[in-house]
Order: C-alpha cells, then sequence, then structure tokens
C-alpha cells in the first residue's frame, strides 16, 4: 500500500516545526522504521532544503523522500504547491 504524507515545510526550522509537529512526525517515522513487520509504504513530500531533517529514512526501503524544489514562505505558496506540484507528483 502507498501512503502519500505531507510534510512540506515539517521540519527542524520550517514553520510548520511549531506545535511538536515535526517532533511527533519524526517519532511517528523512527517508529515506523524500528518495526519491520509493518508492511507500508510511505512516499514522503518534503522541500528539497529540509532534506536533511529526514535522512534518516534513507536506508529503510518503506520511506522514499520526493523532493519539491520551492521555497514554501507562506500558506499562499503552500497551496499552490499543493494545488499544481502535487497533483503531478501522485498522479
Amino acid at each position: 500500500m502507498n501512503i502519500f504524507v505531507d510534510c512540506i515545510g515539517i521540519s527542524k526550522r520550517a514553520f510548520r516545526a511549531s506545535f511538536g509537529i515535526y517532533r511527533y512526525i519524526i517519532n511517528l517515522f523512527k517508529g515506523i522504521k524500528e518495526e519491520k513487520d509493518i508492511n507500508i509504504d510511505l512516499k514522503i513530500i518534503i522541500i528539497k532544503e529540509d532534506l536533511e531533517s529526514y535522512d534518516f529514512l534513507l536506508q529503510d526501503k518503506r520511506f522514499e523522500l520526493i523532493t519539491i524544489d520551492k521555497d514554501i514562505k507562506n500558506n499562499l505558496n503552500y497551496f499552490n504547491v499543493l494545488k499544481n506540484d502535487l497533483k503531478k507528483i501522485i498522479n
């Protein structure tokens, strides 16, 4: 099963990292990584500059990092990426 996870702007230094969202996402991914019996494929969509926050997932075949080469500075940019770029990625 393929599951797309929108982690655009969720990193150690991103604006969406507030309210513990980044810590929650990382703990979720670490938990999945430790459980070898979980049989899912996660396609994690991130901004290229946030790659270092997720590089620990690269060794696990269940995680695929899809990078978008855009700078998400505000909600308008974020929703434009969702509307345009993600539609191309998922289809």
